[in-house]
């Protein structure tokens, strides 16, 4: 008798520990039709210039933004910086740099976007006479400078690993169009813009 009630308890434990396993893994498939789907994930990837970051879809080639060392879209569908030749927008931006730097040597001058530019780059290209013209009606004018190795952060503005930024002895104004604008770094420039960027002592 004491035999059958152990043997009854194994058998009550054994289906026990089977139901809750299935509690576990029913709802998994349930909820996942598709099983091969998590591993179709499509990988973030790095680049250099938007060269980097093609695609092609539908047989066709697809220009793609390389922004802050990654491709912006990863595959084909729509894309919230789509390449659009047809609305390419105009603007000038002027850069002009007057510093003192940690080892007191003296920055001055307009910086030369179009040095700083990958050629590679298709969304945005710069000119010598501080031209900008940009192929996608969405790029913020960080978006711009990033494509010259430069980011408005706050109250300054870094270029490569120097950073220029607003204190008591320095000033840093941005101008659109003559006047100053808030959040500068997410304005998006507009056909005709005259964008002015300038670091100067305060006097």
């Amino acid at each position: 008798m004491v035999k059958t009630e152990k043997l009854f308890s194994k058998i009550i434990m054994i289906v026990f520990l089977v139901l809750i396993v299935l509690g576990f893994t029913i709802p998994g498939f349930i909820n996942n039709p598709n099983p091969g789907a998590a591993q179709s994930k499509v990988e973030p990837r790095l680049c250099k210039s938007d060269a980097d970051c093609y695609l092609t879809c539908d047989n066709q080639p697809w220009r793609v933004l390389c922004l802050q060392n990654l491709c912006q879209q990863n595959e084909c569908g729509e894309s919230y910086f789509e390449y659009a030749s047809e609305q390419l927008i105009t603007f000038q931006l002027e850069i002009i740099i007057n510093a003192i730097n940690a080892a007191n040597n003296l920055t001055a001058g307009k910086i030369s976007l179009i040095e700083r530019a990958h050629f590679q780059d298709f969304f945005v290209k710069f000119s010598e006479d501080d031209q900008v013209k940009i192929y996608s009606p969405r790029l913020s004018l960080n978006v711009v400078l990033s494509k010259a190795g430069m980011v408005l952060a706050g109250s300054c503005l870094k270029i490569g690993p120097a950073s220029y930024c607003q204190d008591e002895a320095n000033s840093l104004t941005i101008l659109v169009n003559g006047k100053e604008i808030a959040s500068p770094e997410i304005y998006i420039p507009n056909e005709g813009d005259e964008i002015k960027i300038s670091y100067q002592p305060s006097e």
